[in-house]
């Protein structure tokens, strides 16, 4: 996942939101939003990949997911970081923040950070 983004960093270096799952016989799907469907905004579109893996996950359909996006780091416009939020059906639930520089086409990608986070697609309460 998070290559495929690097590959298609835009001109101004932000990548399209993007989300995988890891089918049950372990095969990985890209999730796609429906051809023909428009999506507003990157918060929309994570919102919507949220939504339908955890309709999969409930249909126990799914062993983990990630989704993958592109957030600002200190209001700088040439720092970005891809930010991965994954879980596994095990109880594994986290993020990476990847920062990276975009400019003139050259890329420098740092250290990633791995951080805690709630589960938004597994083991959470049907509302």
């Amino acid at each position: 996942l998070l290559e495929n983004m690097v590959k298609d960093l835009a001109d101004d270096g932000l990548a399209a939101p993007a989300a995988v799952m890891m089918m049950n016989d372990k095969t990985i799907k890209k999730v796609s939003i429906p051809e023909g469907e428009t999506i507003g905004s990157a918060t929309i579109a994570i919102e919507a990949y949220r939504t339908g893996l955890r309709s999969v996950a409930r249909h126990g359909q799914i062993l983990g997911a990630v989704i993958g996006y592109t957030v600002a780091v200190n209001g700088e416009t040439d720092d970005y970081a891809i930010l991965s939020e994954y879980e596994h059906k095990l109880g594994v639930s986290g993020k990476r923040l990847i920062p990276y520089r975009y400019q003139g086409r050259q890329l420098e990608v740092g250290k990633g950070q791995d951080m805690d986070k709630p589960f938004f697609i597994f083991h959470d309460e049907k509302q």
